[in-house]
C-alpha cells in the first residue's frame, strides 16, 4: 500500500477541512475519518475535544494509528450501499457523530455515488457534516499537457495512478447532488504550479512561454478553478437528486438573448421602444434583461439563447432583425455574427414611432464599424455592441464577460475582440438596426484602450494573418523608405531655400550699394558745368 502525508499542515487539504469542520461548529461527538491513512488530522481533532475514529483498508497504516493511541477500524467503502450503512453504523456504535471525513477517498472508488448515499444514510438524521477533498482534473497543468498528448500518471498527485475517477467543479456538482448532499462551504487548495508542472522548459508549463501563458489566461476566465489543486468543501444532507449528463441536455435553444443597458444619465424608459421592437420580432423576445453597466457581466452570463447581444436603451431594431439572424443561425453557429447598423440623431429616434422601423428605408449612412481584427491596416472604426452577436458558448464555457472594472465601451470593445479571436467572425452587412448617435464611442480612444487590454497576454490570430502582417511590413518598409527620402529632399530644399535667402540678402545689398552711388553722383555737378562757370568766373 501506499504512504500518504502522516505530518499536519495548514496549507494542506487536511488543513482546509480542519478550518471547515472549526467554521460549522459541530458539537463533540465522533470525527469519523473515511479513508484514513496515517492522518494527520488525528491529533488535531482530539486536541479540539472531538473522539477520532480512522477507517481504512491499509493495515499499516491502520497499525500507525493504532500505536498513536487511536481507534482504528479495517474497514472497505467498496460494498454495496445498505451493507456499507450496517457497516459504518455498527463502527459508530450509537456514538453522537459529529462529522465525517472522505478526505482523497471518492476518487478512488468505482462508484462514489454509492458511498455518498450510505454515508448520507448514516449522516442525516442528525444534519452531520460530510468533508471531502478531492483532486480537480481541470487544472491548467494537467488540461496543458493534454494538448501536447501527455497524460502521466504518478505515485501521488493529481494524476494518482490508484484514481479511478476525476472530477471537474462542474462534475463534482453532479456527484454531490447524485449522492444526496450539497455544497455549503469551500476551502479549496489553490497551487498554480502543481505536481503536473513537468517537463519545466515544456511551452505549456514554463512560466512566461506565449503558449503557456495564453492557455492560462483562457483557462482563467473559463471558471475558478483553474489553479485549484483540491476541492475542499463542507456537505449538508439533501434530497437526491440524478441530473442529467452534459450530452444529455436538449441543446435546442431560443435564437438570441439580449441584453439592454441603460447608461448612466440615460432615462430607463429610453429602453421601451426597443424592448417592443424585441417583442415584435418573430418569433417574440420578451424575456430582455435591462441593467446598468455594474450588471452587465451577470446578466450577459444569465442567458440560455444561442447569441448574446448587448444593446443600448436608445436603439431600435428593425422589423427583420430577428428573421436576418435566423436566416444565416446554421452556416453561422458558433461564431461572432457582425450586423449591419445606421446612425441617427435623437429627434430622428424620436420621430420613428412604436413599430419596429424599416432600417433599409431609413436616410441614414450606415455606419462603419470595427473590424475587430489586430491585423487590419485601416483607420479603427467605432466598437458599437449593438451590431454584434456573441454565441453563448464563448460567454458559458471559455467564461468571456465584459470586465466591469474597464469603462464600458473599453469593456465591451474587449469582450468582442476576444471572442472573435477564440470563436471568429461573419457578417452580414445589411442594416437591421439603428442606434444613437450619442452611444457611438470614439473610434480612436477606444482601440487605443482595448489595444492596451490585449497586450497583457498573447493572442492568437486566424489564419492566413502571417502573409497579411508580412505584407504590412513589406508597406511600412516601404513607408519608411519615402519617408527617408522625403526627409533627405525636404533637407535639401532647406538648404538651397537658405541659399537662395543669402544670394537674395546679398543682391539687396548690392541693389542698395547701387542706388547709394546713384544718389551721390546725381548730386555731383559734371566736369562741362564745372568748366563753364570757371569761364564765366
Amino acid at each position: 500500500m501506499k504512504h500518504y502525508p502522516r505530518v499536519f499542515e495548514e496549507a494542506s487539504s487536511h488543513g482546509a477541512a480542519l478550518r471547515l469542520i472549526e467554521r460549522a461548529a459541530p458539537g463533540q461527538g465522533v470525527v469519523l475519518d473515511l479513508g484514513c491513512g496515517r492522518s494527520p488530522l488525528a491529533e488535531p481533532l482530539t486536541d479540539r475535544g472531538f473522539t477520532y475514529v480512522g477507517c481504512d483498508i491499509d493495515a499499516d497504516a491502520l497499525a500507525d494509528l493504532d500505536e498513536r493511541g487511536f481507534e482504528t477500524h479495517r474497514q472497505s467503502l467498496a460494498l454495496a450501499q445498505t451493507t456499507l450503512v450496517t457497516k459504518l453504523r455498527g463502527v459508530v456504535a450509537g456514538r453522537p457523530l459529529a462529522a465525517v471525513l472522505a478526505l482523497d477517498v471518492l476518487e478512488h472508488l468505482v462508484d462514489p455515488v454509492a458511498a455518498l448515499r450510505a454515508i448520507r444514510s448514516v449522516a442525516r438524521a442528525d444534519e452531520v457534516p460530510l468533508i471531502v477533498s478531492i483532486p480537480n482534473v481541470t487544472h491548467v497543468d494537467i488540461g496543458s499537457k493534454l494538448l501536447l498528448g501527455r497524460w502521466d500518471l504518478s505515485d501521488t498527485g493529481l494524476l494518482d495512478d490508484t484514481h479511478l475517477r476525476f472530477f471537474s467543479i462542474s462534475e463534482l456538482g453532479r456527484l454531490f447532488a447524485a449522492g444526496g448532499w450539497v455544497d455549503s462551504d469551500a476551502e479549496d487548495v489553490v497551487l498554480p504550479l502543481s505536481d503536473q508542472a513537468f517537463p519545466t522548459d515544456a511551452p505549456v508549463v514554463r512560466p512566461g512561454a506565449p503558449l503557456r501563458e495564453f492557455l492560462h489566461a483562457t483557462r482563467r476566465r473559463a471558471d475558478g478553478s483553474a489553479e485549484t489543486l483540491q476541492f475542499v468543501r463542507r456537505l449538508t444532507v439533501t434530497d437526491i437528486v440524478e441530473p442529467p449528463y452534459v450530452h444529455e441536455i436538449d441543446e435546442r435553444k431560443p435564437l438570441v438573448d439580449a441584453v439592454v443597458v441603460a447608461r448612466p444619465g440615460v432615462d430607463p424608459s429610453s429602453a421601451e421602444p426597443l424592448l417592443a421592437d424585441l417583442g415584435a420580432q418573430a418569433p417574440p423576445i420578451t424575456d430582455a434583461a435591462v441593467v446598468s453597466p455594474a450588471g452587465l457581466g451577470e446578466a450577459v452570463g444569465a442567458g440560455n439563447g444561442r447569441w448574446v447581444v448587448v444593446l443600448d436603451s436608445r436603439t431600435r431594431l428593425g422589423r427583420d432583425w430577428s428573421a436576418t439572424i435566423q436566416a444565416g443561425e446554421v452556416r453561422n453557429a458558433g461564431r461572432v455574427v457582425r450586423l449591419g447598423v445606421v446612425v441617427a440623431s435623437d429627434a430622428e429616434r424620436q420621430a420613428l414611432g412604436h413599430e419596429p422601423p424599416a432600417v433599409e428605408a431609413f436616410a441614414a449612412e450606415a455606419l462603419r464599424l470595427n473590424f475587430l481584427d489586430p491585423v487590419h491596416a485601416d483607420l479603427p472604426g467605432p466598437v458599437v455592441s449593438d451590431a454584434f452577436l456573441v454565441p453563448a458558448e464563448v460567454v458559458l464555457s471559455a467564461g468571456l464577460r465584459p470586465d466591469p472594472d474597464l469603462p464600458l465601451d473599453t469593456a465591451l470593445g474587449l469582450w468582442l475582440q476576444r471572442a472573435v479571436m477564440l470563436a471568429g467572425l461573419e457578417t452580414l452587412d445589411t442594416p437591421v438596426g439603428i442606434v444613437a448617435h450619442e452611444a457611438v464611442p470614439d473610434a480612436v480612444d477606444t482601440d487605443r484602450e482595448v489595444a492596451d487590454a490585449l497586450d497583457v497576454e498573447p493572442m492568437i490570430l486566424p489564419a492566413g494573418s502571417a502573409t497579411r502582417l508580412a505584407t504590412l511590413r513589406r508597406r511600412l518598409i516601404a513607408a519608411e523608405a519615402l519617408t527617408d527620402r522625403l526627409g533627405a529632399e525636404t533637407f535639401k530644399a532647406a538648404q538651397l531655400a537658405a541659399q537662395l535667402r543669402r544670394l537674395e540678402h546679398d543682391h539687396a545689398a548690392e541693389r542698395a550699394e547701387l542706388e547709394k552711388l546713384r544718389a551721390e553722383h546725381a548730386r555731383r555737378p559734371s566736369r562741362r558745368l564745372v568748366r563753364l562757370l570757371r569761364r564765366l568766373g
